[in-house]
């Protein structure tokens, strides 16, 4: 099997992404997606509360943040839950 992404820039803000698979043993011809476009926000699209920078986030499971902070985040820094 063969992989193949192919980007593209549009404009100075705007890229397009397509990815081909060509597997002989699996398809008669190869199969190639649909194009997928990014364009660059202006700072007062991504901007959170004046900062414009990349948020954190946890990297967890919408249900379970809650329950990472009480197990992980919290005993970490000294919270002590009863």
């Amino acid at each position: 099997m063969k992989l193949e992404e192919r980007y593209r820039r549009i404009d100075h803000d705007a890229m397009e992404m397509t990815v081909i698979v060509d597997d002989p043993k699996i398809y008669t011809k190869p199969w190639v997606s649909e194009k997928k476009t990014w364009s660059l926000l202006s700072p007062e699209e991504y901007s959170v509360d004046g900062w414009n920078a990349l948020a954190e986030e946890i990297c967890a499971p919408v249900d379970e943040v809650d329950n990472f902070d009480r197990r992980v985040r919290d005993p970490a820094g000294g919270v002590i839950h009863k």
